[in-house]
């Protein structure tokens, strides 16, 4: 009995679909739109920054680079070492010194000087 009462009940709802879909709810209806804002993240000019674009946002948003702290020129290249052999991402050995220096552009802690 529980079967019987299942498929009647699938076959109504199956019909009311069938139904909407290919005689419309309302056959004087009009498409409504709505138009959404385009969100174009601010990405900071700078050296490299192409490479970067192309390189790094594949995996991390735009403010990624932009919540860290600044770093000096050694740590982030092995940020971006890192990046290539551990988490594998598809960066070129020649790509390398332009995301790094555009990093150092945008967060890079001042050189200190050699002590004299």
């Amino acid at each position: 009995m529980k079967k019987i009462a299942l498929v009647a009940a699938t076959i109504c709802v199956l019909a009311g679909v069938f139904f909407f879909v290919f005689k419309g709810a309302d056959a004087d209806a009009t498409v409504k739109s709505i138009v959404l804002p385009i969100d174009v993240p601010e990405i900071a000019a700078g050296p490299g920054r192409d490479a970067y674009t192309s390189k790094c946002m594949a995996c991390h948003s735009s403010r990624y680079v932009t919540m860290q702290p600044e770093f000096p020129r050694k740590v982030w290249e092995n940020e971006v070492t890192k990046m290539i052999k551990v988490y594998g991402a598809s960066i070129d050995q020649d790509q390398v010194p332009d995301i790094v220096g555009y990093l150092v552009s945008i967060r890079g802690a001042p050189e200190k000087s050699a002590p004299k």
